[in-house]
């Protein structure tokens, strides 16, 4: 755990994850969301992604990351194309799971 905090909130990494952050979150104002509903907004758009597992411990949580749903459909091309420019970690795999 010390090593992933560090990693991810600490130093340079930290900084430049902040960065990354602090980029999105007008794309989830934009869309009228939160950076939580947006990053699973982005797994389900993603045909690279096989399946989204959610982490919830209240029924609240439940109920807010639901209602990522409806921003699937605001994630446009372009959308999806600033958000992958933001993280630079578009999934190289070609293989389509859904298929």
């Amino acid at each position: 755990i010390k090593r992933v905090k560090k990693f991810y909130l600490e130093g340079e990494s930290g900084k430049r994850h902040s960065e990354k952050v602090g980029h999105l979150l007008p794309i989830a104002r934009k869309l009228g969301c939160s950076l939580a509903q947006l990053a699973i907004a982005w797994c389900l758009k993603n045909k690279k992604v096989a399946s989204v597992i959610i982490g919830a411990s209240r029924k609240e949580q439940i109920t807010e990351n639901i209602k990522a749903i409806p921003i699937v459909d605001k994630l446009t091309p372009t959308i999806m194309l600033d958000i992958e420019t933001i993280l630079e970690n578009k999934p190289d795999a070609d293989i389509d799971w859904r298929e």
